[in-house]
């Protein structure tokens, strides 16, 4: 007998879950993937409580989740790499509805997923195809998602769990001054990190507030 699969689906909406759920069982029914069994997600909090408990062959991720309880993991690519990390053999299909260059070659540096789909192009062909190639063992990538990352190649701009951080406490009112109170870095660390983040989002001269929206219109927020 073939092994199962073991899938984790995770995403906010609850119509796009029914959608993975139908596709996943008429490939079955097609005998085009072995048995398999889900479990899901509705946002960081319930997925890290699979994550930590339990491994998986296939997690389709959506990147826009509600943040953790703790504010630690703000979004699916904080998850991704909480995956990757546990289990690098897991093949994750990342599911985006953003479509700006910097955001999604960070992501692709940050997860080398698998499978990399723009929510606008998915239909139920297009996720029927993405999830039998990676099982497979090979990649599928959306035509927009394709032509949007080829734009930014260039880009080397990356942020790591501590910079989301400190965007994710400044987007809630927290002071500069008292950061340090939250994240365990040095106050002159903390000073350089936002530096360097107002230099990445192009909000040098401006406030925290550009800052923040600057995040935020990109999906870094």
């Amino acid at each position: 007998m073939k092994k199962a699969i073991r899938v984790l689906l995770i995403d906010d909406h609850p119509f796009s879950l029914e959608g993975y759920k139908l596709v996943l069982n008429e490939l079955h029914s097609k005998q085009k993937i072995n048995q398999y069994y889900t479990d899901e997600a509705y946002c960081c909090e319930t997925a890290l409580n699979y994550i930590k408990n339990k491994s998986y062959d296939l997690v389709i991720l959506d990147i826009s989740l509600p943040p953790s309880e703790d504010g630690l993991f703000q979004s699916g690519l904080d998850l991704g790499r909480l995956l990757t990390k546990k289990n690098p053999i897991t093949k994750i299909i990342v599911i985006t509805s953003h479509n700006d260059p910097l955001l999604l070659n960070n992501i692709l540096y940050t997860l080398s997923p698998k499978g990399f789909l723009y929510r606008g192009d998915i239909n139920a062909r297009i996720l029927s195809d993405s999830i039998v190639s990676i099982l497979n063992n090979n990649t599928y990538f959306s035509t927009l998602i394709l032509n949007l990352i080829h734009k930014n190649l260039s880009s080397n701009i990356i942020l790591d769990a501590k910079d989301k951080q400190i965007l994710y406490e400044l987007s809630k009112g927290v002071k500069t001054i008292d950061l340090k109170n939250v994240i365990p870095l040095s106050q002159a660390g903390i000073e350089k990190r936002k530096r360097l983040l107002k230099e990445t989002f192009k909000t040098k001269q401006l406030d925290d507030t550009a800052l923040i929206k600057a995040a935020i219109e990109t999906g870094f927020l």
